[in-house]
């Protein structure tokens, strides 16, 4: 999910988690070039590539600034600036990604991880780091926005203290269960209310996995991670094969 086409400022933040994954293996030129712009732009980074389990070589970096960013900006120019030119045949919003980092467990547990990982730029103090990223207040207020991004990357307050009240509740333990839960608290302005169906389906239905502990992806999940993969043969419908929607049971 994006951020809204007008970005309020007070959501914007100074911590993003970016993945570059471009349709082939991501250019030497193009690690060079962002690589030397985050060097200059940035107050701490990280940058590293890997294979991973597609083989294909890609980037993640976690990149701090010294004045709040908006996401969407720095996903426009990532791509026009330092990915388009070397990549021209990816599509722009598959082979770049930028969401809001929480904190520091994806450095701690992702990127620092021993694969066949390459470190390319490495200016991160981890301590330092914890004055850059969004307060929980902040976090709440990406996630009503439509930026589940904010709070995705293993910063678990929100989604905790919600599937907390949800269970202390009256409403069933069901992806439909939570979407009710999430009404009742907008309506009594217990959380920012979300404006876009879209946006609070995926907010309910992460909330019941949540709470569900529940790993597994569906298969929508798994038709739109062949999209990343291997890149779109064609825009992401409404339905897409053996997946149906119906009002009585929202997809979810």
């Amino acid at each position: 999910m994006g951020m809204p086409s007008v970005l309020n400022p007070q959501l914007d933040t100074r911590a993003f988690l970016v993945t570059v994954s471009t349709k082939d293996d991501i250019k030497e030129e193009c690690i060079l070039a962002l690589v030397k712009h985050w060097r200059k732009t940035t107050a701490h980074a990280f940058v590293v590539t890997e294979h991973g389990s597609s083989g294909k070589l890609h980037l993640h970096a976690v990149i701090l600034y010294k004045e709040p960013r908006s996401s969407k900006k720095l996903h426009e120019n990532f791509w026009l600036r330092y990915v388009k030119d070397y990549h021209p045949d990816s599509i722009p919003k598959y082979a770049v990604k930028v969401q809001v980092c929480p904190g520091n467990d994806w450095f701690d547990e992702y990127l620092r991880k021993e694969t066949d990982s390459r470190v390319h730029l490495d200016t991160y103090d981890r301590e330092a780091a914890e004055a850059f990223f969004p307060s929980p207040a902040v976090q709440e207020a990406l996630v009503a926005a439509g930026d589940r991004k904010g709070v995705s990357a293993g910063c678990n307050q929100w989604w905790d203290k919600h599937v907390s009240a949800w269970v202390a509740s009256s409403f069933c333990p069901t992806p439909e269960g939570a979407l009710c839960y999430l009404k009742q608290c907008w309506r009594d302005g217990t959380s920012p209310i979300i404006k876009d169906p879209r946006h609070s389906t995926h907010v309910a239905r992460a909330l019941y996995e949540h709470r569900h502990k529940i790993i597994t992806p569906t298969e929508r999940e798994i038709f739109l991670l062949k999209q990343l993969e291997e890149g779109p043969a064609y825009e992401v419908p409404g339905s897409i094969q053996g997946e149906r929607f119906s009002s009585a049971r929202p997809s979810i």
